[in-house]
């Protein structure tokens, strides 16, 4: 059963070798076909043009005798010699012999003047007696013969006589006009001789292959090249006939050649081609059945090792079958290789930034060119995405983590000039870390202001995908790759910064301060607890907050040690705790807030975080006397909150915290309100205050927008140009050239 189904199989694909082995013979033996009819074609018209210049020449020639003869036969009409003789003869007269025998030589003179013509003679009759026998002709011998001129049929203006009576001759006849009144007509005569008009004829070269015939109008033969002229039938099989018409006599010029000399080399041809073709065909199909058989051969042996006895799978699935599994095993191999050089690139790039297992100066620049990573660009920048919780997000953690890294890298790709910048990604410590490398002349201050703008526009796209909070950390640029660990160490040193700034922020670390407020500048810890305490027992909670307040926003605005920082926020968190222990211990109802506080207390990781806390915890506190000032109208807060925005925005410490508190609300009712009243939120009224009076100095100054941003309240010129762009769509150097 076996060996019957490997047959059949055999069969299958031994037969589709065999076939398209002939379909690929097919194509020259239809070239050669081809080329065998094209050859024919144009031999055909070789033929065509043959004949056609042989008979055109013999007409040429011919038709060249005719003119001149006709010419002659013009000359003579119109010569006054000649019509004197016919008037004289018309008239009765006798002619004076020397006059006569001058005309004689005249016309013998003529006579010579072309090959063909044999006689000329002047007929006449005269009026009186028009019968035939008056007839008389001049000269009135004909080599001792009497002519029957009465025979020749007298008519028209010209004439060709071909079977005339009484001679063998050819006459031409054409007739003298302006006769005198006593003559009725008179032509001239000329005899052609038949036998030199054969005899040109015979001279054409081509008659040794066929022969030639001269028709007159009647289609009767004038001359003939042929002794005996072939019957039709012999002339269709053995000949081919041409035909031409003079152009002075209506003469029909035929050509007869023989098809064995026009198409003998056809008739090679096609033997050559037929033979070839068949020689073609016959090798081919042999070749086909050879190589077919070879080239089987090595696949059944292949499939006789593979196949498993009693498959039902013919040859062609198998082999089919067996290809896809090779090419879907090496395109999962490439992948693999692919995926890990990507892998061994990222684990590079991870040791290369943050320093780690680097041999040598060497080794570096040899890995870089295995990664395509350019180690020679003039400006090297590393930047940290810090991504914080992943609570917020809708997304699981693996997923949105990737969708966040993506969508940076596409960002990055989309925003940077790949002419200029050169951009490489990769995870550290649970974060994403790009490094940047400038290739062409471009200034520091540009690069930061591009990778600004780049910020900007990853944190547009960002809010878009409801993902959580990113903190961007720049490095300071380094002008050799060597210094990237260097500017990796920068970047972490400016992520913790947003202890003190909060989450979400660029921060840059060029911008960190170069000296730290020592801890004396700081009343004690305690004397802040003590104070904060004793406010609260005494039921004073205006002033706990402000105390509070005023501890962290110094804190915000010196920008002291970090460590200082977080040892403050140890003590604030105590002194929460120790608030919410006074209060249990005045027996107000906490009982059931308590866990909830503390966890918020808990969750703040920066300043920002522990202020916004602080606001709902003193809320929360104050609640009690805050009955009797929310019922104060909202128009009126919100327009003095405006107020005191307009008066206060040059003050860089202005937040939505001491808007609140110089209306003694808290900030969230402030900001529902000021929102529904404004029509704007409150942190952006207090944007677009500075961004107007900006403007006024832009236009109608020449301040520098450092100085500007100074006197209109942000801390820096990057801040500025930031958040001006944010709100105007455009920096502020644009704005101020468009305006000018």
């Amino acid at each position: 059963m076996y060996n019957k189904r490997t047959s059949t199989r055999k069969g299958n694909f031994f037969r589709t070798l065999i076939i398209s082995y002939i379909i690929i013979l097919i194509i020259p033996i239809f070239i050669s076909v081809f080329s065998y009819i094209e050859s024919l074609r144009i031999i055909d018209n070789e033929v065509n043009e043959f004949r056609d210049m042989v008979l055109t020449q013999f007409r040429q020639n011919i038709d060249s005798a005719l003119e001149e003869i006709e010419s002659i036969a013009d000359y003579i009409i119109w010569n006054p010699e000649i019509k004197w003789i016919v008037n004289t003869a018309g008239g009765g007269g006798n002619s004076p012999e020397k006059e006569t025998l001058n005309i004689i030589n005249r016309l013998k003179s003529l006579g010579r003047t072309s090959s063909l013509i044999k006689r000329i003679y002047i007929l006449g009759s005269t009026k009186k007696e028009p019968d035939a026998d008056s007839l008389f002709y001049f000269p009135e011998d004909y080599s001792g013969k009497k002519f029957n001129w009465k025979a020749l049929p007298f008519g028209g203006n010209k004439q060709y006589i071909t079977d005339a009576s009484g001679t063998d001759s050819i006459v031409y006849l054409k007739k003298i006009p302006i006769l005198s009144p006593g003559t009725a007509s008179a032509y001239t005569a000329i005899f052609l001789d038949r036998k030199k008009l054969e005899k040109r004829l015979m001279n054409m070269e081509w008659l040794s292959r066929g022969g030639g015939i001269i028709y007159d109008r009647d289609n009767n033969p004038i001359v003939s090249s042929f002794d005996n002229l072939p019957g039709k039938s012999a002339l269709h099989k053995e000949y081919v006939e041409s035909v031409k018409q003079s152009e002075i006599n209506g003469w029909k010029y035929v050509s007869i050649l023989s098809k064995s000399f026009l198409y003998q080399k056809v008739t090679y041809l096609r033997i050559v081609i037929i033979f070839s073709v068949i020689l073609c065909a016959v090798s081919g199909l042999l070749a086909a059945y050879l190589l077919a058989v070879r080239n089987y051969d090595p696949v059944k042996n292949i499939l006789g090792l593979f196949m498993k006895k009693g498959a039902e799978t013919d040859e062609f699935s198998f082999i089919e079958n067996s290809i896809n599994e090779i090419l879907t095993v090496n395109r999962d191999m490439r992948e693999k290789l692919d995926r890990q050089k990507e892998l061994l690139k990222k684990r590079f790039l991870s040791r290369l930034i943050s320093g780690r297992n680097i041999r040598s100066s060497e080794s570096v620049l040899e890995s870089c060119r295995t990664y395509d990573i350019s180690a020679d660009c003039k400006l090297y920048v590393v930047i940290i995405y810090h991504i914080e919780d992943f609570s917020v997000s809708e997304l699981s953690g693996e997923i949105a983590w990737k969708l966040y890294q993506d969508t940076i890298e596409s960002v990055s790709f989309a925003f940077f000039d790949k002419d200029v910048f050169k951009t490489w990604f990769t995870e550290i410590d649970g974060q994403i870390v790009e490094l940047i490398g400038v290739e062409s002349t471009v200034v520091e201050e540009d690069v930061y202001i591009k990778i600004s703008s780049f910020a900007d526009e990853l944190m547009a796209r960002l809010e878009k995908l409801s993902s959580p909070l990113i903190t961007t950390a720049v490095s300071n640029i380094h002008d050799n790759i060597d210094s990237v660990s260097l500017a990796y160490n920068e970047a972490l040193e400016a992520i913790e910064y947003e202890l003190l700034i909060g989450k979400g922020n660029i921060i840059f670390y060029k911008n960190l301060p170069e000296s730290e407020t020592s801890v004396s500048s700081f009343a004690p810890v305690i004397d802040i607890q003590i104070r904060v305490i004793n406010s609260i027992r005494g039921g004073d909670f205006p002033s706990a907050r402000k105390i509070m307040s005023a501890f962290t926003d110094k804190m915000m605005a010196e920008k002291i040690n970090l460590n200082i920082v977080k040892s403050r926020m140890s003590s604030l968190v105590t002194t929460v705790l120790d608030i919410l222990n006074i209060m249990n211990f005045q027996g107000e109802e906490l009982t059931g807030r308590q866990d909830e506080i503390i966890s918020s207390l808990l969750k703040c990781s920066n300043i920002p975080d522990l202020q916004n806390f602080l606001d709902l915890f003193f809320d929360f506190l104050e609640n009690s006397i805050q009955t009797d000032k929310s019922n104060r109208k909202a128009d009126t807060i919100v327009s003095e909150a405006a107020d005191y925005i307009r008066n206060n925005y040059t003050d860089n410490n202005l937040s939505g915290g001491l808007v609140a508190e110089s209306q003694d609300v808290t900030i969230q009712y402030l900001s529902m309100i000021f929102k529904k009243k404004k029509g704007t939120g409150l942190l952006d009224y207090i944007h677009l205050t500075r961004i107007k009076k900006c403007k006024e100095y832009l236009k109608e100054t020449r301040l520098t927008v450092k100085e500007i941003a100074v006197k209109t309240g942000y801390y820096n010129d990057l801040a500025f140009i930031r958040s001006f762009k944010k709100y105007e769509g455009t920096t502020p150097g644009k704005y101020r050239e468009f305006d000018l």
